[in-house]
C-alpha cells in the first residue's frame, strides 16, 4: 500500500487552516462495518440518513477509459446509498462495495453529507482508496488521492472551527481491487474510522445532535 503525505497551503474560512503531515500515531484500523441504506436512483435514503451526521452517495457508471474522478454533477446516477462511515477495506470481487449490488468495476460514488465538531482544533484525516478519491470540507479540497492507482493512502491535518461542516468524498473504481476508508485522529493519537454521526473533539463521543445542543451550534443557512 502506497502512502502520500503532503504539505498544503493555508486557507481561511470555516476550515481555519490546513496543515502539513499528520502527527497521528501509525496504526492500521479495522473499523466496524458501515451502516448502509439503499434507495432508488436519484432519491434519498430517508431523512434519518441524510445531511448532518450522515453521508449520501450517488452511484454512477463510469467509462472504461476513466483515469480520474469524473464530473459527477454532469452525470445521471444509477442508484443511491447512505452510510455513517467509509470503511471499505481492500477487496477484489465479491462482496464488493456495500450497497452497490453486483457492480465490482467501473463505477463511481459521490458522497456528500455533514458532520459536527465539538471543539476547535487540528484534526488529521487519512484517506485510503483504490482507485481515485478526495476529501473536501466546506468546499475546500483537503486530500487529493485521485488517479488510476492501486490501494494508496494520503493524509493531511486541518484546523476546524467548532460547528457544523460540509463533507464531500468523491470516489471512483476502475478494474481490479477496490478500497475506500476515511479515518480521523487528533495529533499524537491513533487514527479511527471516521463516524460522521459522532461529533469530533468530544471525549465521550456524543452524537451529532448532543454536540450541536451542547455548543449552541446550528447549520448555516446553506444547509451545512
Amino acid at each position: 500500500m502506497r502512502r502520500n503525505r503532503r504539505v498544503v497551503p493555508v486557507a481561511l474560512g470555516a476550515v481555519l487552516a490546513i496543515v502539513g503531515g499528520s502527527g497521528c500515531a501509525e496504526q492500521a484500523v479495522e473499523g466496524p462495518a458501515p451502516r448502509v441504506a439503499v434507495a432508488d436512483a436519484g432519491r434519498s435514503c430517508g431523512a434519518g440518513d441524510l445531511g448532518l451526521g450522515g453521508l449520501q452517495g450517488r452511484v454512477y457508471t463510469v467509462p472504461r477509459t476513466t483515469r480520474a474522478i469524473p464530473p459527477f454533477d454532469q452525470m445521471q446516477p444509477v442508484g443511491t446509498i447512505c452510510t455513517d462511515r467509509l470503511a471499505v477495506t481492500e477487496r477484489n470481487g465479491y462482496p464488493g462495495f456495500p450497497g452497490v449490488g453486483a457492480r465490482y468495476f467501473w463505477f463511481g460514488i459521490d458522497f456528500q453529507g455533514a458532520f459536527a465538531v465539538g471543539e476547535t482544533g487540528v484534526y488529521n484525516f487519512r484517506l485510503t482508496s483504490d482507485d481515485g478519491s478526495k476529501v473536501i470540507i466546506d468546499g475546500l479540497e483537503i486530500i487529493d488521492n485521485d488517479g488510476y492507482h492501486p490501494t494508496r493512502t494520503s493524509e493531511a491535518g486541518v484546523l476546524l472551527n467548532a460547528g457544523v461542516h460540509r463533507l464531500e468524498v468523491p470516489f471512483y473504481q476502475g478494474p481490479g481491487p477496490l478500497a475506500l476508508t476515511l479515518e480521523v485522529g487528533r495529533p499524537g493519537e491513533p487514527y479511527e474510522v471516521f463516524q460522521v454521526d459522532r461529533a469530533l473533539g468530544a471525549r465521550a463521543a456524543p452524537t451529532v445532535g448532543q454536540a450541536v445542543a451542547a455548543q449552541g451550534m446550528a447549520p448555516r443557512q446553506d444547509g451545512t
